[in-house]
């Protein structure tokens, strides 16, 4: 009989760094960047990130120096590019779930969360009707632009707090975005949207750091 489920795996990937290579590792690895270029960053859950054994000193070559100076390590008679240290990345094959899981309320947040960024930005004739008037139109980017710097601001402030008022803060925020957006402008499918984003969203904020 063939097995119903496959057999649970992960991979692992190794990889050897030098005294030049350390530093920029190490603003990977610790978050240390103000922005990341790769896709599997997710930096609303950067404050979720967890050490198994946290590093004791600010850096890691400060670290190294410490180590050798306590008798630890030997660093002597080193070539130039000896290995410094080795980085072992694990990954599990269906990924890292969330604390909560609840299939059709993560659905609904997908499925909003790429319909508001879609429509802020493309306008579908007969579903778009524009501001109200040129005032209109000001009071959505002053607003706009408010919730964009405090989102900004509480994000900064709260970088490795993780608390309950930093996850609705930075759920609620976006919400109230799209969804003023889509009335100000009348945007019909941006209003559904943010209907079906913004519970959602601030629903599984919630529960993960519940």
């Amino acid at each position: 009989m063939a097995k119903s489920n496959k057999a649970d795996m992960s991979c692992a990937r190794v990889k050897k760094y030098t005294a030049s290579d350390v530093s920029k590792a190490e603003r990977h690895n610790e978050r240390k960047n103000e922005t990341y270029e790769n896709i599997n960053v997710i930096e609303e859950r950067i404050p979720y990130n967890v050490h198994f054994k946290k590093p004791f000193a600010p850096t890691y070559m400060e670290q190294l120096k410490q180590m050798e100076a306590d008798g630890m390590v030997s660093l002597r008679g080193l070539r130039k590019d000896a290995t410094f240290f080795n980085e072992i990345a694990i990954k599990c094959k269906d990924g890292f779930d969330n604390k909560w899981n609840n299939k059709y309320v993560e659905v609904t947040e997908q499925v909003g969360r790429l319909g508001c960024f879609g429509f802020m930005i493309i306008n579908i004739p007969g579903t778009w009707f524009g501001w109200w008037s040129d005032e209109a139109f000001a009071l959505y980017l002053i607003v706009d632009t408010i919730l964009v710097m405090l989102y900004c601001a509480i994000r900064i402030i709260c970088f490795k707090k993780n608390s309950v008022f930093r996850a609705l803060a930075l759920s609620i925020i976006p919400s109230m975005l799209f969804l003023f957006s889509g009335i100000m402008s009348r945007s019909v499918l941006l209003i559904i949207a943010s209907v079906l984003f913004a519970p959602s969203h601030i629903v599984i904020s919630y529960k993960n750091v519940k």
